[in-house]
């Protein structure tokens, strides 16, 4: 049991590593942009540690196979899935933490996504006044009719 725990502290520590390296790494910075041109949903996958922590800690849980419940095989696998993306989540947030104070530049958002948010936005509120007004009109001829 005792190596089964170390194993899976090794495999949290890599999983974690791995995750953030992909997930945030200006290194991996054209694949994120590459996965996220091709498909909105796996761009925001490949772009979130944690979320990356859970494919890479199946495909690690796979490869080892460290099993904490012995009894129950595959749920011992599960039980390890989840151990491993838990304290690879807390690695990860410790090291996003520290990474913060080196005033990275790889999460800096550009100028065109932030237009192009502003944008999305000022839609958003001119459909949303729109309806209002159009509720009011439809409020003042309710009145209307009833007085």
């Amino acid at each position: 049991m005792l190596n089964t725990l170390y194993m899976v502290l090794v495999l949290s520590l890599a999983v974690s590593a791995v995750s953030v390296t992909i997930s945030k790494a200006g290194v991996f910075s054209w694949l994120r942009k590459w996965i996220a041109s091709r498909n909105e949903w796996l761009g925001k996958l490949i772009s979130c540690s944690y979320c990356m922590s859970h494919w890479i800690a199946i495909a690690v849980v796979c490869v080892y196979q460290p099993v904490l419940i012995k009894p129950y095989y595959i749920l011992g696998l599960i039980v390890s899935i989840f151990v491993i993306v838990a304290v690879s989540a807390m690695v990860s947030g410790v090291i996003m933490y520290l990474n913060s104070f080196r005033g990275d530049e790889d999460d800096v958002i550009e100028e065109s996504e932030i237009q192009q948010q502003l944008s999305n936005l000022h839609q958003a509120l001119q459909a949303a006044k729109n309806k209002i007004v159009e509720q009011q009109k439809t409020i003042e001829e309710l009145k209307n009719k009833k007085g």
